[in-house]
C-alpha cells in the first residue's frame, strides 16, 4: 500500500459550518465510490475489483492509503478538484503518532508524545542512569 497524509485547508468560523463542510466532503466522497465503515464513521473504503483505497478524515488532515499509484493520483485529483488541498508526501506524523517506514511494514511510535506529557508532569529526566 501507498500511503500518503493530505491535509485540506477549509477556513470554518463556526461549528455549524464545521458540520456542512464535514457533510459536503462525505457526500462528495460518496459520490465518487466510497462507502463509510460501519466500525468507525471517519474510515471510508473504495473498492473496485482489485483497487482499493482508505480514507481516513480526522477534523480537516486526511490519511489516504491506496493499491496503486495511479488510484492515489485519481483520488487526490478527484479530491482537488472539489477541496483546496496540499499534499504532504509520505505518512510521517499523524495525530501524535510518529510513523516510520521499513521493509516489513510500518512502525508506530507515540514516544514524543509520551515525553511531552512526562515533561508536562515534571517527570523528564534530562540524563538517563
Amino acid at each position: 500500500m501507498i500511503n500518503k497524509i493530505i491535509e485540506i485547508f477549509s477556513y470554518m468560523v463556526s461549528e455549524q459550518a464545521s458540520r456542512a463542510w464535514n457533510k459536503q466532503f462525505v457526500d462528495y466522497v460518496y459520490s465518487i465510490g466510497f462507502s463509510q465503515s460501519k466500525s468507525d464513521n471517519s474510515l471510508f473504503i473504495y473498492q473496485i475489483d482489485t483497487h482499493m483505497a482508505y480514507l481516513l478524515l480526522y477534523v480537516d488532515d486526511i490519511i489516504l492509503s491506496t493499491s496503486s499509484e495511479d488510484l492515489r493520483k485519481s483520488i487526490i485529483s478527484r479530491l482537488s478538484s472539489e477541496f483546496a488541498m496540499k499534499d504532504l508526501g509520505p505518512l510521517s506524523y499523524f495525530l501524535g503518532i510518529a510513523v516510520t517506514r521499513h521493509d516489513g511494514g510500518l512502525f508506530l511510535s507515540q514516544k514524543k508524545y509520551a515525553d511531552e506529557i512526562l515533561k508536562r508532569a515534571g517527570m523528564s529526566h534530562s540524563g538517563r542512569h
